[in-house]
């Protein structure tokens, strides 16, 4: 159904089914043992935020009713990755196992910053760094972690450049921005 309504511009209707399937991907995702999951969330994520975009854009100028709606999913998203720390046994897990959903959080918290910026709300942003970058009980930050994907890296390095750039913190900003156009693949040339 979202691929019809796709196809006949209707973004509305699109996102509307997307929003669905999204909710429905979520409550599974929830549950135990679903790591093996985060590539159809992470493709869900991408396409939610896509045609939520178009959906704003072809509503009321102005309009983010969909962008808004869309990155409260990536709040669960996010929650149900960050504070997944155990396997099925109960046994302590981190994003060094195939297992853990932590593997996926920078992909939502990049996400969540396209989202955030599209809008204009800086403010969750702050909110979304803290845990990718804080010591987790002895292990390092998340965001050290060599299982994060490069792309996930580089652009959050990226958006928390920008951030600092609007709280006016220059030095910080240069040293985000400079990793993330160090970093960036080469042939990525509208980064």
């Amino acid at each position: 159904l979202t691929l019809i309504a796709l196809h006949s511009k209707n973004y509305t209707e699109a996102y509307g089914h997307l929003s669905l399937a999204f909710t429905r991907l979520l409550s599974l995702f929830s549950s135990e043992q679903t790591a093996w999951m985060m590539p159809l969330l992470h493709q869900t994520i991408f396409d939610a935020s896509t045609v939520a975009d178009l959906a704003d854009a072809a509503g009321p100028v102005g309009s983010q009713t969909h962008v808004r709606d869309c990155s409260e999913k990536l709040q669960k998203a996010f929650s149900y990755c960050i504070n997944h720390r155990s396997d099925p046994n109960g046994n302590s897990i981190g994003p060094e196992s195939p297992d853990c959903k932590q593997r996926g959080v920078v992909y939502i918290v990049v996400s969540s910053f396209k989202l955030y910026f599209k809008m204009g709300n800086l403010r969750p942003c702050k909110n979304l760094i803290a845990p990718v970058e804080m010591p987790r009980g002895g292990a390092p930050p998340l965001i050290e972690s060599p299982h994060i994907p490069k792309s996930d890296l580089v652009t959050f390095r990226f958006y928390k450049g920008r951030l600092c750039v609007y709280e006016d913190k220059y030095s910080e900003a240069l040293v985000e921005l400079d990793y993330a156009l160090e970093h960036c693949a080469a042939s990525a040339y509208s980064n």
